[in-house]
C-alpha cells in the first residue's frame, strides 16, 4: 500500500493505493468510505480486492487526510472532487466504486456526474432512506461532536470504535479508526449532513450502470434492500448473518462477493 496526496485547485485529496502483484486485467476500483472515517477504513479488504486490479481509497474533502471541503459538504462536492482526483491520478479510463454505507450515496453520484467512466458499482448497507426517514436522521446527526474537557465526551466514540470491537479487531486496528473518527474535531458531523440532505431515491434511480447493492445484518439491510429495487441494474446479495465491524469482520466473504461481480463484466 502506498499514500499519495493529489493537488487539486482547492486544496489535496489524501489517498492510499493497493497495487497488485501481477499487472492489472481489471478496471480500477475506487472505495469510498463510511462518514466520519476515511479511506483506512478499507485496510482491511482492500489487499483482498487488489487482485488483477488497483485498489484507490480516498479521503472525503475534510475528512482523513484530506484538506477541508473547499466547496462545503455534500455529495455531490464529494463526487465531483474524487472525480478530479481520478484525472490527476491518473485511474484507468474505466472505474468501478465500491462504496459502505455514506460512500454509497458518493458512488452512485459520480456514475451520475461521469457517465462512461464509471463502469459497475457494489454498494454495501446502503442508507437509503424516503424524505421524511431523512429529515430525521439529518435531525439526530445536525449538531456537531459535543467534545470537551471531560475525558467523558469520548466515551460514545471509545464505545463505538474499542469496546465493541476487540472481540473482532486487534487494538491497534480499533484505535486507529478511533483516531479516524476524532480527527475531523468538531466538523465530523458535517458529512451527516451531506449525506441526509441527499435526494437518494431520486438520484439511485437515474443510475443506469449495474449495480450489486449487498446487505448485511445491520440498520441498513431494508434501505439496501430498497435502494436494490430503485436501482434500474441493481440486484441484491444478503449476508444476514454478517455483523459490524462489517469490512473487518466480512473481508473475505465480501472481497469475494464484490470481485465475482466485478469480473462478471
Amino acid at each position: 500500500m502506498v499514500k499519495r496526496y493529489i493537488d487539486l485547485e482547492d486544496g489535496q485529496v489524501h489517498c492510499r493505493i493497493w497495487e497488485p502483484e501481477k499487472r492489472p486485467r481489471q478496471p480500477d476500483l475506487v472505495c469510498l468510505h463510511a462518514i466520519p472515517y476515511s479511506g483506512l477504513h478499507f485496510a482491511t479488504i482492500a489487499p483482498l480486492l487488489a487482485i488483477g486490479r488497483r485498489v484507490i481509497c480516498p479521503d472525503y474533502p475534510g475528512y482523513g487526510g484530506s484538506d477541508p471541503a473547499a466547496d462545503g459538504h455534500s455529495i455531490e462536492a464529494y463526487a465531483s472532487t474524487l472525480l478530479r482526483c481520478l484525472e490527476r491520478l491518473p485511474a484507468s479510463a474505466t472505474v468501478d466504486l465500491l462504496g459502505f454505507h455514506t460512500g454509497c450515496l458518493v458512488g452512485p453520484e459520480m456514475a451520475l456526474q461521469a457517465g462512461g467512466r464509471v463502469r459497475r458499482l457494489v454498494l454495501i448497507d446502503v442508507p437509503c432512506f424516503d424524505p421524511d426517514q431523512r429529515q430525521s436522521m439529518l435531525d439526530k446527526t445536525a449538531q456537531p461532536p459535543a467534545y470537551d474537557a471531560d475525558p467523558q465526551s469520548l466515551a460514545g466514540a471509545w464505545q463505538t470504535n474499542v469496546a465493541s470491537k476487540l472481540d473482532v479487531m486487534d487494538m491497534n486496528r480499533c484505535l486507529e479508526l478511533l483516531a479516524e473518527q476524532l480527527r475531523p474535531g468538531t466538523r465530523a458531523h458535517a458529512g451527516f449532513g451531506a449525506a441526509f440532505s441527499y435526494a437518494s431515491e431520486e438520484r439511485l434511480a437515474r443510475v443506469e450502470q449495474p449495480a450489486r447493492v449487498i446487505a448485511t445484518a445491520s440498520m441498513l439491510a431494508g434501505p439496501s434492500r430498497r435502494a436494490a429495487e430503485i436501482l434500474g441494474a441493481g440486484t441484491l446479495e444478503e449476508f444476514p448473518d454478517l455483523l459490524a465491524p462489517t469490512l473487518d469482520r466480512g473481508a473475505k466473504e465480501l472481497a469475494s462477493a464484490a470481485r465475482v461481480f466485478l469480473d462478471d463484466a
